[in-house]
């Protein structure tokens, strides 16, 4: 998964947005050409939605409900699914345990580090 499409999951892990939105929030530029569906088509290409017959890994953890009687529209609503949900939730939860195992390999080094200079100065006095 891309950093562009786990920052899009996370934005729609709490509240459902439209495309307007989640655009401003990721910092992705509408094809400004396109009025009515700029925004939803710039979305969908900055993260890789259904660019590929197989389908990417990102395609079914979030749905899109569309506007009645306009199919793409940048008021379009981003509803992320069950598995979406699971996947942001495993995400977090690896990365507290990556952030967990970093400060105690610091600490391993910091207490390390500290014994051989105890050591060296017991030693010289």
């Amino acid at each position: 998964m891309t950093d562009m499409q786990m920052k899009f999951l996370e934005s729609i892990y709490e509240n459902d947005k439209n495309a307007e939105e989640l655009c401003k929030e990721l910092g992705i530029s509408s094809c400004e050409n396109d009025e009515l569906g700029g925004c939803y088509n710039a979305l969908n290409n900055a993260i890789n939605y259904l660019t590929s017959d197989d389908g990417n890994e990102i395609d079914n953890m979030f749905r899109i409900s569309y506007i009645k009687n306009n199919p793409v529209s940048n008021k379009d609503i981003y509803i992320i699914t069950k598995e979406g949900r699971k996947y942001v939730e495993d995400y977090r939860k690896n990365i507290k345990a990556s952030r967990k195992s970093n400060i105690i390999g610091i600490s391993a080094v910091i207490v390390a580090v500290i014994a051989i200079l105890v050591t060296v100065f017991l030693h010289f006095c």
